[in-house]
């Protein structure tokens, strides 16, 4: 008689979505004080008369900080899981987000975004969870944890508009409220890390199933997906840093203008996560 496994309860599919749902609004609570500080940009250009390329090197210094320690961090992870660093990568950024509010010039800034990259490398922990809980449907999980990063990033420009360049730079303080619930939010996720990763040791390790493809070609498909990545975030992260100033000059808009333009393009990049996943898993990765 063929064995026919049940499908998952009713009460584990809600709690599966409830993590999923909090991963998500956690990345976009992390994406939107990561996006303080290029929303700041034209005010601190005009604050510490910085030049764009000060500016590009307050990007590179976030990006590349994270960039570089999310590997070793990642391999970390996978040696040995550790539920609890995603409410630590929150703190690390509310330190980075005191310091980018307590800044008095360029290099008090840069080391602001310093550690808001450390703390957003360690971040992508929550992506590993998504996986966890997505009950097979990895492009529905992982498209609705990308939208929550995306819809954060496209909340920093309203949040320019009305709070940040109004109220002026000390009010990024306000944004530690943000902070604490996401050390609240990835709490609970950790909690629920923690007791999945105790389930899992007590049940019989399931047979590895290894990849069809040869090692070189898997080798090639990596280096291809990293070039594409590599492309789509330095125009991405090229247009969050300079378009608003390219608005400004070009069209003569004001700089709480130009953050609605730019709230446009990147709200259009979020609306494209979250359709792709679902389409992903409907019709194929290459639909």
């Amino acid at each position: 008689m063929t064995n026919v496994s049940s499908p998952p309860a009713p009460e584990a599919q809600r709690t599966a979505l409830t993590i999923i749902l909090a991963v998500s609004g956690a990345h976009l609570l992390n994406d939107l004080l990561q996006f303080l500080l290029p929303a700041l940009y034209p005010m601190l250009k005009e604050t510490y008369g910085l030049s764009y390329l000060q500016i590009g090197l307050l990007t590179l210094g976030q990006q590349i900080t994270a960039c570089l320690l999310q590997p070793l961090f990642g391999l970390s992870g996978d040696l040995k899981p550790k539920p609890y660093w995603l409410a630590i990568s929150m703190m690390i950024v509310a330190l980075g987000v005191a310091a980018l509010a307590a800044a008095s010039g360029f290099w008090m800034l840069f080391i602001a975004a310093v550690i808001v990259g450390t703390g957003s490398a360690l971040f992508p922990e929550a992506s590993r969870v998504a996986r966890m809980a997505s009950g097979g449907r990895l492009g529905f999980a992982q498209s609705l944890f990308q939208v929550g990063g995306n819809a954060g990033t496209a909340l920093g420009p309203p949040a320019a508009a009305f709070i940040l360049l109004p109220l002026g730079q000390s009010s990024v303080f306000y944004f530690l409220a943000v902070a604490a619930l996401g050390v609240v939010l990835l709490s609970y996720v950790g909690r629920w890390y923690a007791e999945h990763q105790r389930q899992a040791a007590s049940r019989p390790k399931a047979a590895i199933a290894k990849p069809a493809l040869s090692r070189q070609r898997l080798m090639v498909a990596f280096v291809v997906i990293g070039a594409l990545l590599l492309s789509k975030f330095i125009y991405i992260e090229g247009l969050k840093s300079y378009y608003a100033f390219f608005l400004i000059e070009k069209f003569q808009l004001s700089a709480q203008e130009a953050q609605f333009y730019l709230f446009a393009f990147l709200g259009a990049v979020a609306a494209g996560t979250f359709f792709g996943g679902p389409i992903g898993d409907r019709y194929g990765r290459l639909a």
